[in-house]
């Protein structure tokens, strides 16, 4: 959104690199730069259309080529996250994780999300850091019931997010 594009505006050049992710899944090894004069915002959508530089003094970017590229908004640290998954949504659109205590016995509770990084939401409120969160079988925990819990093990697939990231175990 416009809003966004300001927020990396004031961020500053430190905050503006950009890395491509080539057809293979490689990343580009040049960081290319967010060249601010060619932004644009669609009316209708609100969607910002950003142009990136970057270096090519091996030629291995040509004309064509398809790539992703990963912009950095803000780095956060000392957050606490969680896997999309885990979040359930009620009827007001609030985010429910269900929690397990020392006891191993599910509880609800209502969290507020933020952020997206990666697959994981950053929680900005109802959840501390440490607290053991259900991933799998979401449908069924019951409240109150007495579970066993195992640690959740990603698959190779998932990327971690990012490392300044403090992920609540699982």
């Amino acid at each position: 959104s416009s809003t966004d594009l300001l927020a990396l505006k004031k961020a500053g050049s430190e905050q503006n690199k950009v890395t491509l992710l080539l057809e293979d899944g490689t990343e580009y090894a040049h960081p290319g730069k967010l060249l601010f004069s060619e932004a644009s915002v669609d009316r209708t959508t609100g969607m910002v259309t950003l142009r990136a530089e970057f270096p090519n003094p091996e030629k291995d970017l040509l004309p064509g080529m398809f790539a992703r590229a990963r912009v950095v908004q803000a780095i956060k640290k000392d957050v606490v996250t969680v896997l999309q998954r885990a979040v359930t949504r009620g009827q007001g659109g609030m985010g429910n994780v269900m929690v397990i205590d020392d006891k191993n016995v599910v509880h609800p509770r209502p969290v507020t999300t933020g952020d997206m990084t990666g697959d994981k939401w950053i929680v900005t409120d109802g959840l501390k850091s440490g607290e053991r969160v259900i991933i799998e079988g979401l449908q069924k925990a019951k409240p109150g019931a007495q579970v066993n819990p195992a640690p959740f093990e990603a698959t190779a697939a998932a990327a971690p997010a990012d490392k300044d990231a403090t992920s609540s175990k699982h």
